[in-house]
């Protein structure tokens, strides 16, 4: 009751009613709160590293790296993507797997070595459901050698007739 100048004065039915809803969507947020909680644990994805280096190698040489990474968050993790910077590198993945916290995986990086010589950088965006960095980037290096090796790479012979014609 609520008092005007010292005579009480009871509340309205529609204050009342508001009063009543209010409680009552107090105690459903508060009954509901442990689901709503459980909803915001996501994944988080760690990478054991995030680069490796083949050292030398040949031209024409397939080079594989395995990547294994742990969900050390407390929800599920999904590797939602995975992008190579080129043609030369392919990655397998299973894409859309749910990584449970404290499971591991790895991601399969080949390299094609073929048209390449010296240094050779490349790399990988991997795509997840982590909220806090959704995109991570491996990379693979490699100094690729030539069999064979001119130098100066490029030889000019000017005018030079060719036979028969």
């Amino acid at each position: 009751m609520t008092n005007i100048g010292g005579i009480p004065i009871a509340p309205s039915l529609e204050a009342l009613q508001l009063r009543l809803q209010g409680i009552l969507l107090f105690a459903t947020l508060a009954a509901t709160a442990p689901a709503f909680g459980a909803d915001l644990a996501y994944g988080s994805l760690k990478f054991a590293t995030n680069s490796h280096d083949f050292g030398n190698t040949y031209r024409g040489d397939q080079l594989v790296h395995r990547f294994t990474f742990v969900n050390t968050g407390q929800g599920p993790l999904t590797i939602q993507g995975v992008h190579a910077a080129c043609g030369c590198t392919a990655v397998e993945i299973d894409k859309g797997k749910k990584y449970a916290p404290g499971e591991s995986g790895f991601i399969e990086v080949k390299l094609d070595t073929a048209d390449f010589s010296g240094t050779l950088v490349k790399s990988v965006t991997v795509l997840s459901n982590e909220k806090l960095l959704p995109d991570r980037m491996l990379t693979l290096r490699a100094y690729v050698k030539a069999e064979i090796e001119a130098e100066p790479p490029l030889v000019d012979f000017g005018d030079a007739p060719i036979r028969g014609a």
